[in-house]
């Protein structure tokens, strides 16, 4: 928007307060952030150079988090495969099912 070839001043005043509820939001998103660093960067640290900023470890690792979370759920459901298949009667551990037992 070219401030000076407006039409309608209220374009100004509608811009105002679009951006007064942005800053509003500010600390709320702040908060955001801290939580989810809290949460999230204790994991993130191990190994890490410490100049590395931490806002930038959050979503490589929640990526791997994620990756992480799916590769278990599909070891899981491999693990209940093989239970079914091998007729046994409760879930086993993969040790019981590759010792046979």
């Amino acid at each position: 928007m070219d401030i000076f070839n407006l039409k309608n001043p209220n374009q100004i005043i509608n811009s105002i307060r679009k951006t007064e509820k942005v800053i509003q939001a500010i600390p709320r998103l702040r908060k955001l952030i801290a939580d989810i660093s809290a949460l999230v960067l204790p994991r993130a640290r191990v190994g890490v150079d410490k100049d590395v900023d931490q806002v930038e470890l959050i979503i490589p690792t929640l990526k791997k988090s994620f990756k992480d979370l799916d590769e278990l759920e599909a070891m899981k459901g491999l693990r209940r495969k093989m239970t079914e298949m091998l007729e046994l009667e409760k879930e086993c551990t993969n040790f019981e099912i590759v010792r046979g037992t």
